[in-house]
């Protein structure tokens, strides 16, 4: 059995994208020919599938592409691409200290920092701050002291894109306890 892989290009509304990859229905076929042949196969191409200004999920039937040495269990595919329109939300996220030495601790200001993202209109009300996770890193502090520390965010969702954090840097205070 062989994968098949969408030859796709398309565009989208204003705020539209895919939510996720292309189903493609039958995903594998089997391919039939000299074993020299099937050998070089990785997967197999649908032929070019086009969709402009798409601003609802994208279904069709699309033919493979052809190998005159090689016969395939079926001649097509059908391919559904999921189109749904996205919006932007922003949450604010307290930060966690990670790496902080033993006797140490470790504040940082502001103690939360602003996460904006880009979501399927769908999950819009499913997002909160408890799926992210945003941390300063404390490693080596104690001798290094830096004026800021930088932001990492180390969890979010699947669905979530497009992450930015404002401020990317905050200040500090370390203290020996």
């Amino acid at each position: 059995m062989i994968p098949v892989r969408l030859n796709f290009k398309g565009t989208f509304q204003k705020q539209y994208d895919t939510t996720s990859a292309a189903i493609i229905t039958p995903s594998v076929i089997e391919v039939s020919g000299p074993p020299s042949e099937l050998a070089k196969v990785d997967f197999i191409t649908t032929e070019l599938l086009v969709g402009n200004d798409l601003k609802a999920d994208l279904k069709a039937k699309v033919g493979l592409v052809k190998n005159k040495l090689l016969s395939y269990s079926s001649d097509q595919v059908q391919v559904r691409i999921p189109v749904e329109k996205f919006t932007e939300g922003s949450i604010d996220l307290e930060l966690h200290a990670i790496n902080v030495s033993s006797g140490y601790s470790l504040k940082t200001f502001p103690e939360t920092v602003k996460v904006r993202y880009v979501v399927p209109l769908s999950y819009y009300n499913k997002v909160n701050p408890s799926l992210f996770d945003g941390i300063v890193d404390g490693e080596h502090l104690e001798d290094s002291h830096p004026d800021k520390l930088n932001v990492k965010l180390m969890t979010k969702p699947d669905f979530v894109r497009t992450v930015s954090i404002e401020p990317q840097k905050v200040d500090y205070i370390l203290r020996k306890q």
